[in-house]
């Protein structure tokens, strides 16, 4: 009985030709369109995620750092603590900080750096040149040295233009956010602990987290990745298919025939159930 099951359910699926070949090309679309737009990124390829940069240097770090310590003097702190202070403020500036981001060879791997005008930078976003704009305000370290230092209510932000949003510039923006996010973090340690600039330089001297290689296995490619997705994916389409198939049954009134018939609504189940694996592995595996 539940071969005969097994057989009917079989047939019914290839007679239907348009199920059929959604069913058998769809993977290998889906396949064939991820493994392209993402190839080689599993493997560590970052050649698709590439990207021209323009930095707009709007801030003049040097005059920031004078109008901060012009302003320690003028608060009535003694000379000795402003000389400290202000060395502080050399040491922890957030450009050199920014600088040595951009600097980094896992970063110079995704991002080319180029210093731009503002007119200059835009002109090229428009023509395609550069893929982003990131914009440093005036008054950038100013501000940033008084919130970090003194802990002024005193923000200042990162500009970021793109023409379009995508792949390559949220990653841009990840990297960003990472770096204002770490920045904030240590600026916080330092004021909990008391030790303002000194502890945010010795954060930043000491390597925090980093990258630990638990397997010795290579990569697999963004192809492989997605072909055990794929049948994965096959697997739970053959299973809503045949189910599908036995509501039409229903409806059309054959479940009701074959129960007319003498058998048990068990075994007509299981012979869906045991179609449905058959199919499946099957298939799987020639896919695969």
């Amino acid at each position: 009985m539940m071969g005969t099951f097994l057989k009917k359910d079989i047939l019914v699926l290839i007679r239907d030709r348009s199920e059929l070949i959604v069913l058998l090309a769809m993977p290998f679309i889906l396949l064939t369109i991820l493994g392209f737009a993402l190839r080689g990124l599993l493997g560590g390829d970052t050649e698709a995620l590439h990207m021209n940069v323009a930095i707009v240097q709007n801030d003049h770090e040097e005059e920031g750092i004078a109008q901060f310590v012009e302003d320690l003097r003028g608060s009535g702190l003694p000379d000795e603590a402003v000389e400290t202070l202000g060395a502080t403020a050399a040491e922890v500036s957030p450009i050199p900080m920014l600088h040595q981001l951009f600097s980094n060879d896992e970063v110079k791997e995704l991002l080319e750096i180029t210093e731009l005008n503002e007119a200059a930078a835009k002109q090229q976003l428009k023509e395609g040149s550069v893929d982003a704009i990131i914009t440093i305000p005036n008054n950038f370290t100013y501000r940033i040295l008084n919130k970090m230092i003194l802990n002024k209510s005193s923000e200042s932000e990162l500009e970021i233009t793109v023409n379009e949003y995508s792949l390559k510039t949220t990653v841009l923006e990840n990297i960003m956010e990472s770096f204002v996010d770490t920045l904030n973090f240590e600026t916080a340690i330092a004021q909990a602990a008391g030790e303002s600039g000194a502890a945010i330089t010795e954060a930043e001297a000491t390597e925090v987290g980093g990258v630990e290689t638990i397997t010795a296995t290579e990569p697999i490619s963004s192809f492989q990745y997605y072909t055990i997705g794929m049948a994965v994916m096959f697997v739970l389409f053959v299973g809503s298919t045949i189910s599908s198939k036995a509501f039409v049954e229903k409806k059309q009134h054959v479940f009701h025939r074959i129960m007319l018939s003498g058998t048990s609504p068990m075994a007509y189940l299981s012979g869906k159930a045991i179609a449905a694996t058959v199919i499946s592995f099957f298939a799987a595996c020639y896919f695969i």
